[in-house]
């Protein structure tokens, strides 16, 4: 029963008097009448094992209170809460449990009009809907070729199997326990509209393009949970593809087929789009299927087999999948047939070779000239005639003074009646084009051209000049007699009689008229020949005479003194003459280099050998210098190597003793320092390996002499 009630009665005695009196009073014990309730379950929207639990529902509510009113029901996720009754651990109604698919609440029933309580346990189940891959399902379709409205038929059935029911088929489900439709819209609830269910999932045709979503409905047929899967319809465009043809003038060889690079046509097929692969196919079916016969395995260097010849390009959009055939034909046009080379040097001119000789062409007077003035189109008929009976229709001819120009059709000669040679000889290039000229009704030609070429030339003599170019002077300028005058020579090709004039730095030479010139001053000298037949062609060759000499001074000394941590040789010499230069080398003999400066840093103790020259062939010479010092260590085991020890260039300064001591100070030798220096024997017995100390008298330079006493240390080692 909710209620039951019973008197109590009390006796109360007072111990000392004995007296007593009684009274009674009722005890009431109050029931909630809670009952454990059914466990809620939901069907989950994402299968993550969690859900939002609507606790105060009113089944539920109905099964705790048994429909008593006086009751009221919080809940809680612990028992502890529960008992507690704390109001900020109250659950939130819809709650998001915490434990995946299966959790424990506690309900606390507290009656209304009384501090009475009971907890009962609230079960939440959470029961997976059907597994479907996770995120937005995207299906593609490509636009059926030759189609640009962006509509097209999806097999909604054929992609429920293959990526729909994906998840669940991998997990060894069985998709008869399923049901699927498919709509194209859901309610503002996110279920699906089913005013809007697809009847024909098998053959259906997108209404909005390039992309609508439409709605899976999975429903599993044992628990009745539904998961609802957007899947976007997408149609992707083809790539694109333009027709195209190359139009390639033939090589060499003139027989219909040249190498085309067909990757150069790509941009052109595919617009310049980007992410696409392009394949080259010479069958239509081929390429189509995109399979691996007839393509064609190296794009880049492609020689067509017929002519004119389709290629089919497969071209593949790499993001989408989606794939067309363009169209590519390949035509070989065929070259002018001018004169070849071969035939102008054998049929044309000398050997070739257009002349003209003239020394004076702009009226200024200077045999060094070498222009003419020639008129190219001199060959113009028999070089277009080619090997034909007579002068090719539809071709025109251009001259240039390079190839590169001739082929890029820059800077061509304006005048060519009438064109003067900027060198000699010059090559002339003549670009034989297929333009059309002659041809009626008028046409534009192929443009194919051949290049062919001549060469211009004024006679002239080929000229060099031998001899020595350098002129040895004393320190006046005048040439040293002793030395031999440089003769410089004309050698003239080819051999016959020529007239010469010699020039010093652009004056002529009186008299200077023979083929060689002995030379008494330094300068550029100039010989300009002309001849031998036609006396207008000319040739001229220069050479420049450098002087040299010997110096007014020179010497090489030790800078340092001697005992340095560190030695310094500088050798000088000095001309008046400011053409003439010296070069300087420290013990050429041992692999010394020769440079400009004489500061050598850094030389070793003993005999040095300086060279000082020139460098022209006119002079040098060779000074010993002697650097002074003390071999720091020396080995006296016998081997004949610093078997002893003495001061090094001992010959260079005057040394009156050489006293050796320990490292305590006692005195173990006193040297001649004209002898062999110390062995390292005390009183005929060998000296331990350890450092020595040595003190020296001696004079050094300068005037008057300095007396000086050196000390010092060095290593015994053994």
């Amino acid at each position: 029963p909710p209620v039951s009630t019973q008197t109590i009665y009390v006796r109360a005695v007072d111990d000392v008097t004995g007296c007593f009196t009684t009274t009674s009073f009722i005890i009431t014990v109050m029931s909630t009448e809670a009952e454990i309730p059914n466990p809620l379950t939901n069907c989950d929207d994402d299968n993550d094992g969690h859900y939002y639990f609507v606790l105060h529902n009113t089944i539920t509510l109905n099964e705790i209170t048994n429909g008593n009113p006086n009751i009221t029901v919080t809940y809680y996720e612990t028992l502890a809460q529960a008992n507690a009754g704390f109001t900020g651990a109250q659950l939130a109604s819809p709650y998001f449990n915490v434990v995946a698919y299966n959790q424990t609440v506690y309900a606390r029933a507290q009656l209304i009009t009384f501090d009475c309580y009971r907890i009962v346990e609230l079960e939440l189940n959470v029961i997976d809907g059907p597994a479907l891959p996770q995120g937005d399902l995207l299906y593609s379709q490509c636009e059926d070729d030759g189609s640009t409205d962006g509509f097209v038929e999806f097999d909604l059935t054929s992609y429920e199997i293959s990526d729909l029911l994906a998840v669940i088929i991998a997990n060894g489900g069985d998709v008869s326990n399923y049901t699927v439709n498919y709509y194209t819209d859901i309610d503002a609830s996110g279920n699906p509209d089913l005013t809007t269910l697809i009847n024909n999932p098998g053959s259906f045709q997108n209404t909005s393009t390039p992309d609508q979503v439409i709605y899976a409905s999975v429903i599993d047929n044992i628990t009745g949970c539904e998961s609802i899967q957007p899947i976007r319809l997408n149609v992707d465009q083809l790539p694109e593809a333009n027709y195209a043809q190359e139009h390639k003038c033939d090589d060499s060889v003139a027989d219909g087929f040249t190498e085309f690079n067909l990757v150069d046509y790509i941009d052109v097929i595919t617009g310049g789009a980007l992410n696409v692969e392009t394949t080259f196919y010479t069958n239509q079916s081929d390429a189509e299927s995109g399979s691996g016969n007839n393509i064609i395995a190296n794009p880049s260097s492609y020689v067509n087999t017929v002519n004119p010849q389709p290629i089919f390009v497969r071209i593949l959009d790499q993001s989408t999948g989606c794939s067309t055939v363009a169209l590519l034909v390949l035509h070989v046009d065929p070259l002018p047939t001018p004169l070849n080379n071969q035939d102008i040097i054998a049929q044309l001119g000398n050997n070739g070779v257009m002349e003209e000789c003239d020394g004076d062409v702009d009226g200024s007077g200077s045999i060094a000239e070498q222009v003419a003035e020639f008129d190219l189109t001199l060959w113009e008929t028999q070089i277009l005639t080619g090997n034909g009976p007579g002068v090719e229709l539809g071709v025109s001819p251009a001259y240039y003074t390079s190839y590169d120009d001739a082929v890029s059709q820059m800077n061509i000669i304006p005048s060519p009646e009438t064109y003067t040679n900027t060198s000699n000889p010059q090559t002339i290039y003549v670009r034989v084009t297929n333009d059309g000229t002659g041809v009626i009704p008028q046409t534009d030609g192929s443009s194919c051209f051949v290049i062919v070429e001549f060469q211009i030339y004024v006679p002239i003599p080929q000229i060099t000049i031998s001899g020595n170019d350098v002129l040895c002077v004393d320190q006046n300028g005048v040439p040293i007699e002793t030395a031999t005058l440089p003769v410089l020579l004309a050698n003239v090709i080819p051999a016959g009689a020529y007239d010469y004039q010699w020039t010093l730095n652009g004056i002529v030479i009186p008299g200077a008229i023979n083929e060689s010139y002995t030379v008494s001053q330094g300068g550029e000298y100039a010989v300009t020949v002309s001849g031998p037949t036609n006396f207008n062609c000319i040739n001229y060759a220069s050479i420049i005479v450098n002087v040299s000499g010997i110096p007014d001074n020179f010497n090489a000394n030790v800078t340092t003194n001697a005992f340095s941590d560190s030695h310094q040789i500088v050798a000088m010499a000095t001309s008046s003459n400011p053409n003439t230069e010296f070069l300087y080398a420290l013990d050429e003999a041992q692999g010394g280099e020769f440079s400009f400066s004489g500061i050598f840093n850094n030389v070793s103790p003993g005999i040095h050998i300086i060279t000082i020259t020139d460098g022209k062939g006119c002079w040098s010479e060779v000074v010993e210098v002697l650097v002074i010092d003390y071999p720091h260590f020396f080995t006296p085991n016998g081997d004949g190597v610093n078997d002893t020890w003495q001061i090094i260039g001992i010959e260079g300064i005057p040394i009156s003793i050489i006293y050796i001591f320990d490292r305590y100070g006692k005195l173990l030798a006193q040297l001649d320092p004209d002898g062999p220096g110390w062995d390292g024997t005390y009183n005929g017995h060998m000296m331990p390996a350890s450092d020595y100390w040595f003190t020296i008298n001696y004079v050094e330079g300068g005037n008057p002499p300095t007396e000086k006493e050196f000390k010092a240390h060095f290593s015994l080692k053994r």
